[in-house]
């Protein structure tokens, strides 16, 4: 970054380079660096399209719906055939009777010679709108097409899955994780909010970070950083196997110094930093072993919920496992056998938070969450519609609604179509 804001860096960038430069600042966590970046870069390339694509997805992070739409309109008016503005723009809830772009997506889609990639975005996009007007049964063809595109893309393998979290159980015992040195205290305390996406992480991350002690590195994966450079080897998702395996060789204190150092690199001054990898449920074991003073923060939702969520959400490589109904289920309920394991070993260092509780209880939650992190109840953390902040997930406009307990069953419009998962689920015990 301190490259990259040099004048002379963006004043010579093409307008590809330039919008690029401005996704580097928004996943540095340099929000309003990268909004002026994408500024200066429509700017200088007005009919250039995906500048302004840039420009209101950084907008839609920041929770500047309206000019992020407008952004985004003048993106689509310049390629009317962006998929992913498209995508972007059905995220943005604006959806209405009378502003939707249904026909225009429907007339893609039927055109054919489509990319994968294109196909998945627009039928995902096409899901959002006509859920939004409550033609559920569109909708759910809608779906059923990106499920299949984007399940061609990224292939799933539930071996390694099982393979993966049985490593993770064989060397994580209890005994394991809790040989370890003293913790020593610093600064910034970090706190890990785990689970499985779309189980309200994102909307608990708001509420700690409206407390002024607390700042937000979001989905970082600073950990995973951590983990690669002590193995000595790249891993494509939040972990794998490998670094699994070579767990006992690894020097704890160096991972728990250089995690700590990183955050306060990018939350200076703070007393505690929030980092969101939901993913990181896996990595529990070396969270206690590294940083045995940090907090972790367990989001839970209801398994049809979470699932159904999961299955109506476009990931860009995570989650691969949610393009397929029975794989889901399967999913789901290994996660919930970890999380079983994890509360044998680390015990009270592990706080579960139900996204009910966020909802119908916000003040005794919130109390209880600041609690668990060595924290004073502070009243702002109740403020989600506050302004600023940078939210990176598909849940940026909703994270930033007031606190609600109405967001369930949405599934039940879908129920006709959800029998292999509701059957799987109950096949684990788990509906």
């Amino acid at each position: 970054m301190a490259y990259v804001r040099q004048a002379s860096v963006l004043a010579t960038a093409d307008a590809s380079s330039a919008s690029a430069l401005a996704i580097v600042a928004a996943t540095s966590g340099e929000a309003a660096i990268a909004e002026r970046w994408a500024e200066q870069a429509v700017q200088r390339f007005p009919q250039h399209a995906h500048a302004w694509f840039t420009l209101g997805s950084i907008r839609f992070f920041l929770g500047k719906f309206e000019s992020a739409k407008q952004a985004l309109l003048h993106a689509l008016a310049l390629n009317p055939a962006s998929a992913q503005t498209y995508r972007m723009l059905a995220q943005l809830g604006l959806t209405s009777a009378v502003n939707n772009r249904v026909d225009a997506i429907q007339a893609l889609l039927r055109a054919g010679d489509l990319k994968t990639r294109d196909e998945a975005m627009l039928s995902y996009a096409l899901h959002d709108e006509l859920h939004a007007l409550g033609d559920y049964q569109r909708a759910w063809t809608a779906l059923e097409r990106g499920m299949r595109a984007k399940k061609a893309m990224h292939a799933y393998s539930p071996g390694s899955t099982a393979a993966l979290f049985d490593a993770i159980r064989g060397i994580f015992t209890a005994d394991f994780v809790q040989t370890r040195p003293a913790p020593a205290p610093r600064q910034p305390r970090p706190i890990f909010i785990v689970g499985m996406y779309r189980s309200g992480s994102t909307v608990l991350a708001r509420m700690l970070s409206g407390h002024p002690a607390v700042g937000d590195v979001g989905e970082s994966y600073l950990l995973t950083a951590q983990l690669r450079w002590a193995a000595d080897h790249w891993c494509r998702s939040a972990i794998d196997e490998p670094i699994v395996t070579g767990a006992a060789t690894y020097d704890y204190s160096l991972i728990g110094e250089n995690m700590v150092l990183a955050l306060a690199a990018r939350c200076p001054g703070r007393e505690a930093v929030i980092e969101k990898t939901n993913a990181n449920f896996m990595n529990i074991g070396f969270i206690a072993k590294a940083l045995p003073d940090a907090a972790i923060l367990h989001t839970v939702r209801e398994p049809i919920e979470t699932c159904f969520s999961n299955l109506r959400t476009l990931f860009t490589n995570e989650a691969a496992y949610s393009y397929d109904q029975v794989q889901l289920a399967d999913y789901y309920a290994a996660y919930h056998g970890l999380m079983q394991h994890w509360r044998d070993v680390v015990g009270d260092a592990l706080t579960e938070i139900r996204l009910e509780e966020l909802g119908g209880q916000p003040r005794a939650t919130a109390e209880r969450v600041a609690a668990a992190c060595g924290l004073e109840f502070d009243p702002r953390m109740l403020a989600l519609d506050r302004d600023g902040g940078q939210l990176t997930t598909a849940s940026s406009a909703m994270a930033r609604q007031t606190l609600r307990h109405d967001r369930a069953k949405i599934w039940e419009a879908y129920a006709n179509h959800l029998a292999p998962l509701l059957e799987r689920l109950a096949f684990h015990g788990l509906a």
